[in-house]
């Protein structure tokens, strides 16, 4: 993904309505696992300013999920609270896209981001 986050999310945002909810989240899960290590600001790692459509809320999530899962730089609690957020809001409205044809798997995660609050 290393500097390609836009064109990864547009692939991505693409296949919501195509891949069962399971499998986009296993190839999204895949992606995330190697985050670009040259994004360390926190308005770039959140997304700001992205549209709010799929492919909008997928970009967000590809900077977000991997600052929260594997990025030791984002410490701060008040930082990993706001990603938290941001990232539940993230994983709900996808699972509001249309043509997504089971929603529970994105609400499960939405859930995993707002309710484990000591996993961070």
């Amino acid at each position: 993904m290393l500097g390609g986050r836009a064109k990864v999310a547009d692939a991505l945002a693409g296949l919501l309505p195509e891949l069962p909810s399971v499998r986009w989240l296993a190839l999204f899960d895949a992606v995330v696992v190697t985050p670009d290590p040259r994004v360390t600001d926190l308005a770039e790692i959140k997304g700001l300013g992205r549209p709010p459509t799929p492919a909008g809320h997928t970009d967000a999530l590809l900077g977000i999920v991997p600052a929260l899962e594997r990025d030791p730089c984002v410490t701060r609690p008040e930082d990993i609270a706001s990603l938290r957020q941001l990232a539940w809001h993230g994983f709900l409205r996808l699972a509001e896209t249309e043509g997504v044809a089971d929603r529970q798997p994105f609400l499960d995660r939405a859930d995993r981001y707002s309710a484990d609050r000591s996993r961070y």
